[in-house]
């Protein structure tokens, strides 16, 4: 992760950020499958055990996010012996097994220097926010060219070097609050209180200069808040997913992304083109509002 973030806020630079969903945007499938087949679990009987915990609680008079299930019964998988010797450094060394998509992560390197390299005083900076688990997604390849500025995911905290509570579980709604501490730049200056008033103008990176990309209803929230602010937000599907395109058609039909395109990452390829060139329309955006205010101000 970049560890000069407190630097970049003290520039005078404008910042394009790029924000994406994890599973199934990213990569194929789930993140948890390299951990469950570390252990020798069936993934299947993992998640229907998941979704009996949501249905027992239910019952019981409690509603419990989905988030919170899947981690929760993580946390029971390690005290029932399950998961021997799970910590935080376990789940990142298993995060370097997941698959990702083609072209990735040279993706994050190349979109970021096409504009800098192009546009004077302009920068792009590349976020993950994930239902999915932070450390693994640290660990993963997709953090591996140092490209990511920061991964907003669940997190655990240990007790003798074992996970052992949550620290952290981000559902589908809560991932727009991330979208709103980048905007204000609480995630560089944590003096700064993300439900305080900001001008726009004294916004680190304004609503109208972010992309979102994502794959699913659970990303509407994230689409809704970019798009409806003069953002962009990006649609992908798994070529190889069956019922994939449909939903992502779906989501284009109800005006939720622009046309959907295969998660294909490569230089050339149908997404990398859609992307490239709405980045490239955010920094002119952003070059002619600087030259007309340059103008007015003489």
């Amino acid at each position: 992760i970049n560890s000069l973030l407190s630097q970049l806020f003290m520039t005078s630079k404008h910042i394009i950020g790029c924000f994406y969903d994890c599973d199934q945007t990213l990569i194929p499938g789930y993140m948890q499958q390299p951990l469950l087949q570390h252990y020798g679990i069936d993934g299947e009987q993992f998640w229907r055990e998941n979704d009996e915990f949501k249905e027992r609680a239910a019952q019981e008079g409690s509603n419990v996010d989905f988030e919170h299930c899947y981690l929760n019964l993580m946390l029971d998988y390690v005290a029932d012996g399950k998961f021997p010797g799970l910590s935080n450094a376990k789940l990142r060394e298993l995060g370097a097994q997941i698959k990702v998509f083609p072209g990735l992560p040279e993706f994050f390197q190349r979109t970021k220097t096409l504009i800098e390299d192009n546009y004077e005083n302009i920068m792009v900076e590349h976020y993950i926010i994930s239902t999915g688990l932070k450390q693994m997604i640290t660990g993963s390849p997709l953090n591996s060219d140092g490209a990511l500025t920061d991964v907003f995911a669940s997190e655990f905290v240990e007790r003798n070097g074992l996970i052992a509570r949550i620290g952290r579980a981000i559902g589908h709604m809560k991932k727009t609050e991330f979208l709103h501490i980048v905007n204000k730049g609480a995630n560089i200056d944590p003096t700064i209180d993300v439900n305080q008033r900001i001008l726009r103008d004294r916004r680190r990176i304004p609503f109208e200069q972010m992309i979102y990309v994502g794959d699913g209803f659970t990303d509407v929230p994230c689409f809704a808040l970019v798009r409806d602010r003069g953002g962009v937000a990006l649609g992908v599907y798994d070529s190889s997913s069956e019922g994939a395109y449909t939903q992502a058609m779906d989501l284009f039909c109800s005006n939720r992304i622009e046309i959907p395109e295969a998660a294909d990452y490569q230089k050339g390829s149908l997404f990398s083109i859609l992307f490239e060139g709405n980045l490239r329309k955010i920094a002119e955006r952003i070059e002619f509002r600087n030259a007309h205010e340059n103008t007015t101000s003489k």
